[in-house]
């Protein structure tokens, strides 16, 4: 007799899309893989037209050529406070700080962009981020 089939339950799908990651600042965060819509709108933010089905090599080419353009900064520290929030399930980061929220402008700059690394690496576009975050260094890494 075949096995009877099961839908899959929610908590089963999100197993594996979620990670813990230790920081260097010691700081723990449960982190997710970046979902379609934020990946479209860091795309559209960075000013990267890539067409749909376009391999994540040939992203990295493209991010890798914008780094050096002017302006090219402030479009990802754009990018960083609109992903972080978004990609970090535990502790909350949040527009204003409530008694269970950070606040974005609470978290360092180094967590920030350690963090986008992390989401960047764990959603499968790692060496893009670490060309953001070499970028944005202000101290050797630890």
């Amino acid at each position: 007799m075949a096995a009877e089939l099961k839908p899959t339950t929610a908590a089963e799908y999100r197993k594996g899309k979620t990670k813990l990651v230790k920081l260097l600042s010691g700081n723990v965060f449960e982190i997710r893989k970046m979902p379609v819509p934020v990946m479209a709108e860091v795309m559209s933010r960075l000013g990267l037209d890539v067409p749909q089905g376009t391999p994540i090599e040939k992203i990295e080419e493209l991010m890798k050529q914008k780094i050096d353009e002017p302006g090219f900064k402030v479009k990802v520290i754009d990018v960083v406070t609109y992903t972080v929030p978004r990609c970090v399930i535990q502790p909350k980061i949040t527009e204003e700080a409530t008694e269970n929220t950070l606040a974005i402008d609470d978290v360092s700059p180094d967590d920030l962009f350690e963090l986008f690394g992390e989401i960047f690496e764990f959603t499968g576009v790692s060496k893009a981020a670490e060309a953001l975050r070499r970028k944005f260094r202000t101290k050797p890494i630890r």
